[in-house]
């Protein structure tokens, strides 16, 4: 688990020396940000059980701001959901 926190944590960097330095990870932003846009218009339509995840102000429970699951509906965010129980990684 140790060695996949790790790399996750470094993707981007791994992103940018596979790319000598010619570049980021601007896909998978785009990617996410597509993906989140589309589901909220879905949500603004009325599409019920629309859930995307985002880096929003939360509870405070980990910290002032977090991603977490969002419930997507007709007026924007209808509920954050809880992100669960979280382990040391």
């Amino acid at each position: 688990m140790a060695d996949l926190t790790k790399r996750i944590q470094n993707a981007g960097t791994e992103v940018v020396e596979a790319k000598a330095g010619g570049g980021s990870a601007t896909l998978s932003m785009g990617q996410a940000a597509a993906r989140f846009g589309l589901s909220l218009v879905r949500a603004l339509q009325g599409e019920k059980d629309v859930v995307e995840c985002a880096y929003v102000e939360g509870d405070g429970q980990y910290a002032r701001f977090f991603s977490q699951p969002l419930l997507l509906g007709k007026n924007g965010v209808e509920e954050r959901k809880s992100i669960g129980k979280l382990s040391a990684f």
